[in-house]
């Protein structure tokens, strides 16, 4: 769907560029020739055809992967706050989420740099435990003295505008500019109009599938994440982030909720004729994703009510 230019307004005044960029010391190091010679010789096998790499320290090392959980998180967070947009590291979001944001970076901020003293406390053991496990892979150049500097990340809210002294300069410039913009700013909208309706999508096929029966007519199994919690969680997320212009969108996600609120999993592990009711109302979901929203289900879904046997509870 074509956005008008009140459209791309309402929503550009809604949202604004926000980047995440993130520091690492690389702990994999390429093997020296000398090495990678030896084992072509060895092996009878051309050296173009070997990558051998070393690891510096354990990954599996407790303050490392501490690291890596925070990193992991708050690369989570700016994701699940944020829209995609065109520009590589750069996405959208709501300004009513910039303080929230904050709020979640600061904190990782200072856990960080507690974990990565962490982690420099540790790294004279860990370097020995290094040149026991190495060997003669084992440089001591290839570590540096002191590390509390190589683990950082940075956000900011780079402007996705064309630069105002431009309009002075050269207006026609100007123009065309702004129109890129608002060309990229488009398609980030569409873009996550249709990632939100796949990861519908995703969840209702999955659902819908788990609620049929197997061929014999016996129940399957399903996790109560499955009909609970995935739901609640996108709903909320839905809400809270969008910036969809789309109303098939938001009344198809309503639809689901609504379909959705008040549905007890543990019921429907022992009702059939539950089971087979959800199946077919979230399959008319499936149905409107794919014909309003153009995606489609990844998984095959065959009609709940041809699926259950004749007798089947």
């Amino acid at each position: 769907m074509q956005l008008t230019e009140d459209q791309i307004d309402k929503l550009e005044s809604s949202v604004i560029g926000c980047s995440l960029s993130t520091h690492w010391w690389g702990i994999t190091r390429k093997a020296d020739v000398g090495i990678i010679n030896n084992v072509a010789d060895s092996l009878g096998t051309n050296k173009k055809f070997l990558k051998i790499e070393k690891r510096l320290i354990d990954p599996k090392n407790l303050h490392y992967r501490a690291l890596l959980e925070t990193k992991s998180a708050l690369v989570g967070i700016w994701k699940d706050l944020t829209l995609p947009y065109t520009e590589p590291g750069t996405r959208l979001i709501r300004k009513d989420l910039v303080e929230k944001f904050e709020s979640h970076m600061n904190g990782f901020k200072a856990e960080m740099e507690a974990r990565v003293v962490d982690l420099a406390n540790n790294y004279q053991q860990l370097k020995s435990e290094s040149r026991t496990s190495l060997g003669n892979l084992y440089k001591e150049e290839d570590y540096p003295h002191d590390i509390t500097s190589l683990f950082s990340f940075h956000w900011e809210y780079p402007n996705l505008n064309p630069p105002e002294y431009l309009l002075m300069y050269n207006p026609a410039l100007y123009k065309r500019q702004q129109e890129v913009v608002r060309a990229k700013f488009e398609e980030a909208i569409q873009k996550a109009e249709k990632a939100f309706g796949g990861e519908l999508q995703d969840m209702v096929s999955l659902l819908v599938e788990r609620m049929q029966p197997n061929a014999d007519g016996s129940r399957k199994k399903f996790m109560n994440a499955t009909v609970s919690e995935n739901f609640k969680e996108f709903f909320d997320r839905f809400r809270n982030i969008s910036v969809s212009n789309s109303q098939d969108l938001k009344d198809i996600v309503q639809m689901a909720e609504g379909i959705m609120e008040g549905v007890n999993p543990e019921y429907l592990k022992t009702d059939g004729l539950a089971r087979q009711d959800l199946a077919n109302k979230m399959q008319e979901v499936s149905r409107l994703l794919e014909s309003k929203i153009g995606v489609q289900p990844r998984r095959k879904i065959i009609r709940a009510e041809e699926a259950v046997p004749a007798g089947a509870a």
